[in-house]
């Protein structure tokens, strides 16, 4: 999980102001300084996660707050090095925070979706432009995502598949990151929907089970799984492995409302199900 480092240094300032200097000397003062800090930073996360350029390779579009809020939340389980009451007050942060983020992130919805949807070259050469300057294989699987989806939605589809399956490829580098579950879907939704339009449909149902296979991620886990391979596959009639992958989704995407059954019943009865905002996330 990657959290702003500016954020962590101000804890960290905050719990040094406050007296706890030492790594294994936890300062109860320090802590509940951290925790009215972050009480005070409400609806940080809808700022910070849309704003700053930098930031959009690490959040999704589609609730990014949400995603921001989780990363702070996430930090006492994935061994960040940091003090006691640093790593409590990343995680009070995103507790405090979070309520506030969902609210806006779902008032936003509209606006990110059409972020999201409207491909143009300015688009398309943001996301590849945040890939050229990414150093690191982190930086690189944060910003693999949006380089593949958008030069795929460009009609750049070499690109797209180049993109694709390097992400592929730096998964198992990053098995506990935030965004793997996210990675894992997106570099199959591309290579799937590229297989797709070549011809390739074994190719591209053996894509959707995987992307299917997904642990899931803050978004996914809220909002669901990214539906447009699967519409694919049901304008060629492939209804079984549709049907497959709705059951493959549940295991993570358990705040779905019924509507993966209702999608279940749709296709079973010859219909395209309307997937709605699932069609972009």
């Amino acid at each position: 999980m990657k959290t702003i480092p500016q954020v962590r240094l101000l804890f960290s300032a905050l719990l040094n102001l406050a007296g706890c200097t030492c790594p294994k000397r936890v300062n109860k003062a320090a802590a509940l300084l951290a925790l009215a800090c972050a009480l005070c930073a409400n609806g940080c996360g809808t700022t910070t996660a849309r704003q700053f350029k930098g930031n959009m390779a690490f959040f999704p579009k589609c609730y990014p707050a949400t995603s921001f809020d989780a990363s702070f939340i996430s930090t006492p389980f994935h061994g960040s090095g940091h003090s006691f009451g640093t790593t409590l007050g990343c995680c009070a942060f995103g507790v405090a925070d979070l309520p506030i983020s969902i609210v806006t992130d779902t008032v936003l919805l509209p606006y990110d979706i059409l972020r999201r949807t409207s491909v143009t070259p300015r688009r398309v050469n943001s996301a590849t432009e945040e890939l050229a300057k990414a150093k690191t294989d982190q930086e690189r699987f944060y910003a693999l995502g949006d380089a593949a989806k958008g030069s795929f939605l460009a009609g750049k589809m070499e690109d797209a598949r180049s993109y694709a399956s390097n992400l592929l490829a730096l998964l198992p580098k990053f098995p506990n990151d935030w965004n793997y579950g996210n990675a894992v879907q997106n570099a199959n939704l591309v290579l799937g929907r590229i297989a797709v339009q070549e011809g390739r449909m074994d190719d591209a149902k053996h894509h959707l089970l995987e992307a299917g296979k997904s642990p899931g991620s803050p978004v996914m886990n809220s909002s669901g799984p990214n539906m447009s391979l699967a519409q694919d596959l049901l304008e060629k009639g492939e209804r079984d492995v549709v049907l497959e992958y709705f059951e493959l989704c549940r295991k993570f995407w358990q705040m779905d409302r019924g509507r993966l059954d209702q999608w279940g019943q749709d296709v079973k009865a010859g219909k395209t199900p309307d997937f709605g905002a699932n069609l972009v996330y």
